[in-house]
């Protein structure tokens, strides 16, 4: 049962596509945030931030399907809590910041 649970999760991952590459747009406030993914099966790393300047690290990243979820570190007290679906270039979702403030996200892959 393990085996089909592991193969049916394979499957899923190679039907969404390789979400790895650089995202942007703004949060609400008009900020804006660039989020590098680097996809590698269904495990999530990379970085988050307003710029490519400055980025933070990111934790517990993992893909399920068209479904991505992440944290970003801005410090100490400071974890930023992701969760998106991809859709061909965009990502779209909500962030929910330190302070418990959850927010709509919409961010486009860079070309480059």
């Amino acid at each position: 049962m393990k085996l089909i649970a592991m193969l049916f999760a394979a499957v899923l991952c190679a039907f969404a596509g390789d979400v790895s590459g650089k995202y942007s747009g703004t949060i609400p406030n008009g900020d804006p945030v660039l989020i590098i993914l680097k996809q590698d099966g269904a495990k999530l790393t990379g970085s988050g931030g307003p710029s490519e300047d400055q980025q933070f690290p990111m934790r517990n990243g993992k893909v399920e399907g068209d479904k991505i979820t992440f944290e970003v570190v801005a410090g100490e007290d400071r974890v930023f809590k992701l969760s998106f679906t991809a859709k061909g270039d965009t990502i779209e979702g909500e962030g929910t910041s330190p302070d418990g403030e959850v927010m709509a996200l919409k961010l486009t892959r860079v070309k480059s």
